[in-house]
């Protein structure tokens, strides 16, 4: 397993956002790149790298979409994550009225849809919080903790073992006692005081934006090349969770958006998990998946009408 010398890169500059140019290659954003009316954010999880997002964006540019990455140190923290990007989207969108590209900010002008995986949707909904421009159109979350994670530091340090045997890199960066793994596991401060405590009161603008939560149904991951270790994370994670529905790394109450308590003049979220390959994906692969791409393609597209809340199915 190699070392990418891009995540380190990541640590040492800062976070970026970055657009897919061709292949496999991205580079920097300028504020002409969001002169389009479906751009696409996607945000990463807990991995310290846009780079497993690739296909995604891959994908939704086929189909249409300009996919734009934010790349960010995921071990800093969500309020930290969220304000890096809320900054950047500021100063780009004030640079385009300096190009003289929009006489009202692109970004203000065009909008923007973000699509989170994992901890990239607690990202999203803590950016919504910080976003007084109102650049959101509409939120995708797959897999995310919406009510946090059941599970222990040891099991996201397992989690993200397996994103490395993924990809074949390694991620510097974690310890026991980062921001970001007290705050998926609600160790961040007490009950009714942690991030995710604090964001679900403070969701107003949020609350006018339609969403689309997604999850899988494989409980497992892979973690390791050899079956027995394998065998044996998976069985203490599955521990943790209690053995309820999940995907192997997040519970399906947790990933479903509309467990959690909503105004009544809200937007509701829409959760979809009525897929055909629904078992047999897990939490590192939901994002990967052909049908959820033209699933969240279509929705983004027309956003809420596009998915039945009634049934769960597509129209």
């Amino acid at each position: 397993m190699t070392t990418d010398s891009s995540l380190n890169q990541t640590i040492k500059t800062g976070d970026e956002l970055l657009i897919l140019v061709e292949g496999d290659k991205f580079e920097r954003v300028s504020a002409a790149d969001f002169n389009h009316n479906y751009t696409v954010i996607i945000i990463h999880g807990f991995t310290a790298h846009g780079k497993y997002m690739v296909q995604t964006a891959q994908e939704f540019k086929k189909q249409g979409l300009n996919p734009i990455i934010f790349n960010y140190d995921s071990f800093k923290g969500i309020i930290n994550a969220a304000k890096n990007l809320y900054n950047r989207l500021v100063n780009l969108d004030k640079l385009s009225i300096d190009t003289k590209i929009s006489n009202i900010g692109i970004i203000n002008d065009k909008g923007i849809s973000l699509v989170a995986h994992s901890m990239g949707g607690l990202v999203s909904r803590a950016f919504c919080n910080l976003d007084e421009k109102k650049y959101v159109k509409s939120i995708v979350t797959l897999g995310t903790p919406h009510q946090g994670t059941l599970v222990d530091w040891i099991s996201l340090k397992w989690a993200l073992r397996a994103w490395q045997l993924k990809y074949n890199i390694t991620t510097p960066g974690f310890n026991r006692s980062c921001q970001s793994a007290k705050e998926l596991t609600c160790t961040d401060g007490n009950l009714g005081n942690t991030l995710i405590d604090k964001m679900q009161v403070e969701e107003s603008y949020i609350s006018t934006i339609p969403k689309l939560s997604i999850s899988g149904g494989l409980q497992h991951l892979e973690c390791y090349d050899f079956p027995f270790f394998n065998y044996v994370v998976n069985k203490y994670i599955q521990s943790k969770l209690k053995n309820k529905e999940n995907d192997g790394l997040v519970t399906e109450y947790s990933s479903d958006w509309t467990k959690l308590t909503w105004k009544k003049d809200s937007i509701k979220p829409i959760h979809f998990n009525n897929y055909d390959e629904f078992k047999v994906v897990n939490h590192s692969n939901l994002h990967l998946n052909q049908d959820i791409a033209l699933i969240i393609t279509r929705w983004i597209y027309g956003h809420s009408p596009e998915i039945s809340p009634k049934n769960q199915t597509l129209l």
